[in-house]
């Protein structure tokens, strides 16, 4: 999934994009550990910086291969 670095992204679009449902959406925001970009209200509406998305997928993506490559070596050995 590649956004447009300074496209406004609305978050039920944003979900569909990752996959997931609006609670876990919730929980991904507001839990400080995972660094999920914040959101930009305009109005009554939550937007979120593609850049700042691609950035978040990227991230994911290199901690889930990291770990699974740890999973293996630990496996082989």
């Amino acid at each position: 999934m590649q956004l447009e670095d300074d496209a406004l992204i609305p978050d039920p679009e944003m979900w569909r994009k990752f996959g997931v449902s609006p609670m876990t959406g919730w929980r991904w925001t507001n839990d400080p550990k995972l660094n999920f970009p914040q959101p930009i209200k305009i109005r009554t509406r939550n937007f979120r910086r593609g850049g700042e998305l691609n950035e978040f997928g990227e991230r994911l993506l290199r901690e889930a291969i990291k770990q699974r490559a740890e999973k293996q070596k630990g496996g082989a050995a």
